[in-house]
């Protein structure tokens, strides 16, 4: 149980919204809450805040509390911030970390004796813990395992999902393309209904997830004032950068016809209609139907899931990359070997890509006036391409990436954030989110973002300054880029017309009602 004594954050300046955000989580304990703010305005810090109000007006009953980030870099940070406010003092955290060492079964004669002590340690952690920092996919494997028990979950008072709008799932009305739910989340929300419930967001997203995200929390939404806003949140200016190269123009549509081909097929077949497919999230519904007993549904879902994977490369790889990869797809058609014999061609002729040696430049010219530059990239093997193609230019560079640990994750972090290097290549899902960088000048998106929500983390991750966006003119990524940043400014006007006095505290229906319905975005 925590500490009696009252808290006292330390090492903290709190800003007025903050300081009323949090007293009304504190205050209201019964009411569920969505907290909206922009990247960088302490949404951390007003979720800690309000645990310690509550705890010092005695409206913590049994005093557990549960944070959910949604990655370990986010759990990473929340640790962090734990420490940096002295909660320790107060009260035992446990994170994921933790956790998950208590996770790693030795195989062999021993093994079941050896899982029972290890689940009974974890079990053990969870009992002593007042605050626990974990993924969504850990600690909903311990409540599905019952190791985080029953009795644990009806101590816990206040339960915080960062980046709440990564709960939603995308229903189409055409039940053909429907897929399950996040089932992690889905048993968090369950487990925890009938306690305090408050998510935090900086992208609240499209009407849709508003709509799902009032049915499943029944929550209302505070956040800063407009004026408040203005003038903590970060100016960070984003410059699109177009890479002009025919040849990946014709490609890209080479691909784009091999997609609506069997699109069209397995939507014949299944008397389905593609209108009802959300084009961000096609692959993993294509993907479902591989093995489907229709052979032709089959055989056509597995060349669009070839087809994605390939304009992936295309856009975000090398082009030595993608021959390699062409080079095996084992699928006949005169597309098909149009597209083996143009990727042979220009692998031979340019090993890198004209997006590679645009950003060379940029990097170069940008270090040449003393910037610092974070570079995002989807692949780990793209990262080590990229820094490769750096060190063929005299330029040197340090990656950061899923296949490292999280202590050398964190010490590349510092060691850019103290000046060791001036330019850092992370993967997205390593630094794309909750990594603060604020020594950081440039942020170039290698690769687009699949949604507006990933696109404005990555920008938040430095603060101020400029971030470059390299796309290919005339090709998918060029239509989503001008997508997301529609769906970024709609969502943004809409707010801003709220009252600023009301502090966005309004009912979730009514803050629907203020954003302006997104279409359904078909495949191209």
């Amino acid at each position: 149980m925590m500490k009696k004594a009252s808290w006292k954050l330390r090492n903290l300046e709190l800003r007025d919204y903050q300081l009323r955000l949090s007293e009304e989580l504190a205050q209201n304990r019964r009411q569920n809450y969505i907290i909206w703010a922009p990247v960088g305005m302490g949404k951390t810090i007003i979720a800690y805040l309000a645990v310690a109000r509550a705890h010092n007006l005695g409206r913590l009953q049994a005093g557990k509390v549960i944070i959910i980030p949604h990655s370990r870099a986010m759990v990473n940070q929340w640790c962090d911030f734990a420490q940096k406010l002295g909660l320790s003092e107060y009260a035992k955290v446990a994170t994921s970390r933790e956790i998950s060492n208590y996770s790693k079964f030795v195989y062999g004669k021993t093994r079941i004796r050896r899982k029972i002590q290890e689940k009974a340690k974890k079990k053990n952690l969870y009992r002593e813990a007042d605050v626990v920092i974990s993924t969504p996919r850990l600690f909903s494997k311990d409540l599905s395992e019952k190791i985080f028990e029953k009795r644990q979950i009806e101590q816990v008072d206040m339960v915080f999902i960062d980046e709440v709008s990564k709960i939603m799932t995308p229903n189409p009305k055409d039940p053909i393309w429907t897929y399950d739910t996040k089932k992690d989340y889905a048993l968090i929300l369950e487990s925890f209904k009938l306690k305090q419930l408050i998510g935090l967001t900086a992208t609240p997203g499209d009407l849709y997830e508003l709509r799902m995200l009032e049915e499943k929390l029944q929550a209302i939404t505070i956040g800063p004032s407009i004026d408040d806003t203005e003038k903590y949140s970060f100016d960070v200016k984003t410059q699109k950068h177009y890479i002009i190269d025919p040849w990946v123009e014709e490609l890209d549509k080479k691909i784009k016809t091999i997609i609506g081909a069997n699109l069209g097929i397995i939507s014949k077949r299944l008397e389905s209609h593609r209108s009802g497919l959300y084009s961000s999230h096609m692959l993993r519904v294509v993907t479902s139907l591989i093995n489907h007993t229709d052979s032709r549904v089959s055989s056509a879902a597995k060349s669009v899931v070839k087809a994605i994977y390939m304009r992936l490369l295309l856009l975000e790889r090398s082009f030595r990359a993608l021959f390699d990869y062409v080079s095996d797809i084992e699928v006949e058609g005169e597309s098909w070997d149009r597209i083996k014999q143009l990727t042979a061609d220009r692998a031979r002729s340019d090993p890198y890509s004209s997006k590679m040696r645009q950003s060379v430049k940029i990097i170069k010219l940008s270090t040449e006036k003393g910037k610092k530059i974070l570079v995002f990239n989807r692949y780990i093997d793209g990262c080590e391409e990229l820094k490769d193609a750096l060190q063929q230019a005299g330029i040197g560079s340090d990656i950061v990436t899923g296949n490292m640990g999280l202590d050398e994750q964190g010490l590349k972090f510092r060691e850019f954030n103290e000046g060791q290097n001036e330019v850092l290549i992370s993967t997205v899902g390593v630094g794309g989110a909750g990594v603060d960088l604020p020594n950081a000048d440039v942020v170039i998106q290698y690769g687009l973002s699949t949604s507006a929500f990933q696109m404005e983390q990555r920008k938040g991750r430095i603060r101020g300054g400029v971030e470059k966006c390299l796309v290919y003119k005339h090709t998918r990524e060029d239509r989503k880029f001008d997508e997301l940043q529609s769906r970024l400014a709609s969502i943004g006007d809409k707010i801003n017309r709220l009252n600023p006095d009301s502090s966005l505290r309004s009912n979730y229906r009514n803050l629907v009602e203020l954003l302006t319905p997104q279409s359904k975005h078909t495949v191209n």
